[in-house]
């Protein structure tokens, strides 16, 4: 009996932990806090790719090396990351888009600039760059007006046709 016990307050103070470090990471702050420091990261780690590919650009290579075919890999990734993004506001009309044109816009902006980095890869490697980072920039924007959207949606109480208890 007193095993049982023990077992069980230990199973409820790991459930009390999970939920604290869940509610952490999902809470607000915590998201629009880690969403600036890898936007500053990851603008930081762009900056230095851009140096090392003018730095490269000295030398001669083949116009579609290996970079290419990882950018193309990048962008195809991109592409579909925007395409289960925009599932959710398709499939479900109660989800009230909070900024719906700016969803859109930051979603289309996305793709454009996926593309586009492909385009001018071979005549202006550090501009593909700078394309490939705004499309990933405009997908996080835009995931995080999605991320808004269905939590005010699950606070309501109703997803879709299914109501959350």
């Amino acid at each position: 009996m007193k095993q049982g016990a023990v077992e069980f307050l230990k199973s409820n103070h790991r459930s009390r932990t999970r939920n604290k470090i869940l509610d952490f990471l999902t809470h607000k702050s915590t998201v629009l806090c880690m969403t600036l420091f890898l936007a500053v990261l990851s603008a930081a780690f762009m900056t230095v790719s851009i140096i090392q590919a003018q730095q490269e650009t000295s030398h001669a290579k083949e116009p579609l090396d290996s970079n290419f075919y990882s950018l193309v890999s990048q962008a195809t990734l991109s592409l579909l990351t925007i395409y289960f993004t925009i599932l959710p506001p398709l499939r479900s009309r109660s989800l009230n888009l909070r900024y719906k044109s700016w969803f859109w816009i930051c979603l289309l902006f996305s793709a454009v600039a996926s593309i586009s980095s492909l385009a001018v890869y071979v005549s202006q490697p550090s501009a593909s760059l700078v394309f490939g980072y705004a499309a990933g920039f405009g997908q996080v924007v835009g995931t995080l007006l999605l991320v808004e959207c269905v939590e005010k949606t699950v606070n309501a109480g109703v997803i879709g046709e299914l109501e959350m208890s």
